[in-house]
This record gives structure tokens, C-alpha cells and sequence, in this order.
């Protein structure tokens, strides 16, 4: 560049948010994640581009469509600054008002798609950008179908009716996983067992709002709409959070599978998560994985017993992964034999088969120091 060329200065101009992704889906901590959409300005074509934001940033305010100010460099249009100062989103009372004007109007939106008794709640803001960008999936109307897999129905640590239960339970979209909790008004006769899976729906012009179908007892009574629920409630005692937290850990779920959102969503859940899981399997911490991967002591493993975990594909890497418990007899290179129980995920059914059947031995590394955090030696293993 000579000495008075001169970079046009920025211009300003909009991105249109489409969607997002995760760049790192195995990382852990912190996340970074990249927005895509549109940039637009004057004189400037349409242009696709994408941009990092941090989780916490406004960002997660933003619905498909949504348009936010920015500055552009007419000379790469995919160079640009979003002015978050400048884009002031709904608030979380906005997001609650909505529903219930909606629910006043006799359910014109959310609940419209759905049969039988309905009831909305507002899922956390920090986490209702991961809906949008799907509308026109599942329900007719281009409204968002799922499912709410229940995990534990309980009593309220503050009920407002006869009928009030606390519900909390995995909302699963076609790409997304996350825990939420509702209270509702359930006759007896209608309240969900541990497991059940509810049809749900989201609306697309309401982010975040979702409908769940609760149905309709023999007996004609049927749920009816209950407050929208804030925050978390452990229940009496923390009994609720409890049961939660068991029944996570016995399908196999771990804090990291709701990247790094369980503790801000569910305070005090990580640590019941933790102490749930270990019944069942040693929890490794993805970083102290790879480092016992890479500077273990070698040992030899032989698997006495394996089972695929109910994991929801949301939460895998694609869709012929699995993740699966392998129970192993381990010989190391001193001292007595021992056995340990692992969570270790798999790319494909095939692989699986390959390395989880019993019987199957397998080069290990562990921790001296701490003899139940086990890994595969991922070099040393055949290849398939």
C-alpha cells in the first residue's frame, strides 16, 4: 500500500441474523460462537458473513430475521462491527407479558398448534436464540415441534393451587438440548412420569415461548395455565433438584453436556450432577482426559460390560454417535488388578461393536495418583 492509499473508511449498514454454530462443540468452559446472516449497506450487494459473540452478549436476544446496526468496510463487506450499544433487545418481562397476552387471546399463538390442554412458559432468554432459525420444522404453521422429556415431577416449594406440580425436564428440539422447568396446574390424572416424552411446540414470533401438550384426562379434567415460572426452584427441601439430578445421571447426562449453561440456569445442579453421576461412572473432565491421553501410564483393559446410554442426538457429534458406559478390568503396570466403570463416546455403531463388545482388550493410560481416571489410549487403538 503507498504511502497515501487509504482504507475507505467504514460505512453503516446492518447484519441480518440467520442462524448460529457452535465452532468447538467438545470445548469446554467458555464459549465463543459464530453468528451468520446477511450485511447489507449502501451500495453494498447483500453479502453472507459471520461474526464471533461471546454467549452472555446480546446476541442471544436475537430471533431469524432479526436485523442489528453495524459498521461496514465497503472494501470487504465481510469485515464488519455489530453496534450492540446500539440494539436493545426484549426484556425478559417483555417475553412474559407477550405469552400472556397470547394466552388471554385464547391461545392464538403457541398453543394453537397443539391439541388437548396447553400451557406456555418462557424458557430462559440467555438460552431462547437457540430456537429460532428452525421455523417451518415439525408443526404445521411453521411453528417449532419437540418434545419435553421428562425427568422429575414434584411439589413446588411455593404452590399457588390444590393441583400445582413442579415439572423440569429435557426440551428437545430438532438440534438443541436444554433443561427447563415449569410449574403447572396437573390433576393427578395427567401428571407425567419420569421419562414420558410431551409434544411441544414453540412459536417463532415469540422466542422462547413454548407450548406443552399436557392432554386430557379419562375423566374430562385437564391442566390449566399456571404462572409463568421464574428461575429455579429446588423444591422442599432441594428434594426436587435431587430427583432431577438422579434421573440425569442414570440416563448417562453430565454438566458439560449443557455447555457450561447448567449452573446458571439450575444453581447448586453441577454439583448434585456430579455426585449423581459418580454412582454410576468416574466423571473425567474433558481437559483431564486429554491429559491423562497424552502423559498417562499405560495399563491394559479388558471390557466386562458395556451399554448405550439414552444420550438425545442433540447433544452428539452427528447422528451415528453414540455414547455408551464401559465397565473395564484393568491390569496396570503395577499392582493389583481393579475395575472401573467409564462414560466414552463412539462415531459410529460400527466402532462401537469394534471396541465396546466384551471380552474386547484395550490400551489404556491412567492417572497413577488417581487410579479410577482412565482414558483409551487413542493412538494405540486398531484402526476402524
Amino acid at each position: 500500500m503507498g504511502l497515501f492509499d487509504r482504507k475507505p473508511a467504514k460505512v453503516r449498514g446492518t447484519f441480518k441474523f440467520t442462524d448460529w454454530y457452535d465452532p468447538h462443540p467438545h470445548a469446554t468452559g467458555s464459549k465463543r460462537y459464530m453468528l451468520t446472516g446477511v450485511i447489507s449497506a449502501p451500495g453494498i450487494s447483500p453479502t453472507p458473513a459471520e461474526t464471533h459473540s461471546d454467549w452472555g452478549s446480546k446476541w442471544s436476544s436475537l430471533s431469524s430475521g432479526d436485523t442489528v446496526p453495524a459498521l461496514v468496510d465497503p472494501s470487504d463487506p465481510t469485515h464488519f462491527e455489530i453496534l450492540w450499544k446500539e440494539y436493545h433487545p426484549a426484556s425478559q418481562r417483555d417475553l412474559a407479558r407477550q405469552a400472556a397476552a397470547e394466552d388471554a387471546r385464547g391461545g392464538s399463538g403457541v398453543a394453537a398448534g397443539l391439541g388437548g390442554a396447553t400451557v406456555s412458559f418462557v424458557v430462559d432468554p440467555r438460552m431462547a436464540a437457540m430456537m429460532p432459525g428452525l421455523a417451518g420444522f415439525g408443526q404445521a404453521g411453521g411453528a417449532i415441534g419437540g418434545v419435553l422429556r421428562v425427568a422429575a415431577v414434584g411439589a413446588p416449594s411455593m404452590p399457588s393451587g390444590p393441583d400445582d406440580v413442579l415439572v423440569t425436564g429435557l426440551l428437545l428440539d430438532p438440534m438443541t438440548m436444554q433443561l427447563v422447568q415449569v410449574t403447572a396446574g396437573l390433576p393427578a390424572a395427567l401428571r407425567p412420569n419420569p421419562g414420558a416424552e410431551l409434544v411441544t411446540v414453540a412459536d417463532p414470533s415469540s422466542p422462547g415461548t413454548v407450548g406443552i401438550a399436557w392432554g386430557q384426562a379419562a375423566d374430562g379434567s385437564s391442566a390449566a395455565p399456571s404462572p409463568l415460572s421464574q428461575g429455579w426452584d429446588p423444591g422442599p427441601a432441594g428434594m426436587h433438584a435431587q430427583a432431577v439430578a438422579a434421573w440425569l445421571a442414570e440416563q448417562g447426562l453430565t454438566p458439560s453436556d449443557f455447555g457450561g449453561m447448567l449452573e446458571v440456569l439450575a444453581p447448586g445442579m453441577t454439583q448434585l450432577l456430579d455426585a449423581a453421576c459418580s454412582r454410576y461412572f468416574t466423571v473425567i473432565p474433558g481437559q483431564t482426559s486429554t491429559a491423562v491421553m497424552q502423559t498417562g501410564e499405560p495399563a491394559q483393559g479388558v471390557v466386562t460390560a458395556a451399554r448405550v446410554l439414552p444420550i438425545p442426538p442433540q447433544v452428539l457429534p452427528s447422528p451415528q454417535a453414540c455414547m455408551a458406559l464401559l465397565t473395564l478390568q484393568i491390569t496396570p503396570q503395577r499392582g493389583a488388578p481393579y475395575s472401573v466403570t467409564i462414560r466414552q463416546g463412539f462415531r459410529s455403531p460400527e466402532r462401537f461393536t469394534q471396541l465396546a463388545t466384551v471380552g474386547t482388550r484395550l490400551p489404556l493410560r491412567r492417572d497413577p495418583a488417581n487410579p479410577s481416571v482412565v482414558a483409551l489410549d487413542n493412538a494405540a487403538l486398531p484402526a476402524g
